[in-house]
């Protein structure tokens, strides 16, 4: 399932919206030496794709967890909707720490900050679930 969804993305183009993206997948499609390319070529070429997304991902706001689970046979709405949320929340509080705030404001209450991580890994373990589930099937 993983490798079908994998190629699927891949010929799509992973992302329709994103210009800057879908030109590397334009250059390293029209770098291929056979139009034609074999099956062992689509998926080291739709790997590779993959990986520099993967690279190039720095959120995990919802738009950007997406991008990365579709590939993988994901489907992101059966995952639970709380968790997604809380994930998007995390992603959008990470950014604006990251990005805007030179300096932390106001107070953190540490046991707080650990409840929230906490429950994102407890979201993680069941999606790394879902993933080894559909490498199975």
């Amino acid at each position: 399932m993983i490798l079908v969804s994998f190629l699927a993305a891949y010929h799509s183009g992973w992302d329709t919206d994103d210009e800057r993206a879908n030109e590397d997948i334009i250059k390293l499609a029209k770098a291929r030496c056979r139009v034609k390319g074999s099956v062992d070529e689509a998926i080291d070429i739709a790997q590779r794709q993959y990986v520099k997304r993967v690279r190039d991902n720095h959120g995990v706001k919802e738009k950007n967890f997406k991008g990365l689970m579709l590939p993988l046979g994901v489907v992101v709405e059966e995952l639970d909707a709380t968790w997604l949320t809380n994930l998007d929340s995390f992603g959008a509080n990470r950014g604006e720490t990251a990005h805007k705030t030179k300096r932390a404001s106001g107070q953190i209450n540490p046991e707080d900050e650990y409840k929230v991580v906490r429950k994102l890994l407890d979201g993680l373990k069941e999606l790394d679930e879902k993933i080894l589930e559909s490498q199975a099937s």
